[in-house]
């Protein structure tokens, strides 16, 4: 199920035709390896990094580790394309006639995978602040009961004894 959605960039890029060699295509690689690194910086920042640090009044910390994420997000896919370029491919190759795929500009890059990352970074933000607003009304109510409950009880005892009195009487 994970491997599905994190095909769907993939096979719904525009700018590529798909075909079979397109999964062995690097420029697609770059792009899920930075997919894989969004997921897994997601589940990263919903589950550890936010109750830890942003939760807890610590946001710088927490700010260095997002920037800490951004750069390893950005810069691994960037630096297995390079590992790519250098080691298997001559950059002005030409495979059986077909030219090979002008790489998008970097800051084409930095911006749509920067702009992803903090869509991510907004998105653990707002599941887990909201899940935690939701904790915290369900606590207030619970809390609220059992003051009423308290509050009951004494009555309750004062009322059923004042009943035992008067039969008594």
């Amino acid at each position: 199920c994970c491997l599905a959605l994190l095909l769907l960039p993939i096979l719904f890029n525009p700018e590529r035709n798909l075909t079979f060699e397109s999964i062995f295509n690097p420029f697609a690689q770059r792009d899920f390896i930075c997919f894989i690194l969004m997921i897994a910086f997601f589940y990263l920042n919903f589950f550890y990094l936010i109750p830890e640090y942003y939760l807890k009044e610590k946001q710088l910390i927490f700010f260095v580790f997002v920037i800490i994420g951004l750069v390893i997000v950005i810069g691994i896919p960037e630096l297995y394309m390079n590992h790519f370029f250098r080691f298997r491919h001559p950059l002005h190759h030409e495979d059986h006639g077909r030219p090979m795929h002008h790489e998008p500009s970097f800051f084409f890059l930095f911006s749509r995978n920067g702009f992803l990352f903090f869509i991510a970074l907004l998105i653990s933000l707002f599941i887990k602040i909201s899940g935690q607003l939701k904790k915290a009304e369900k606590e207030k109510l619970k809390a609220e009961l059992s003051f009423l409950r308290a509050q009951i009880n004494p009555h309750f005892l004062f009322n059923s004894f004042n009943t035992l009195i008067s039969f008594i009487e």
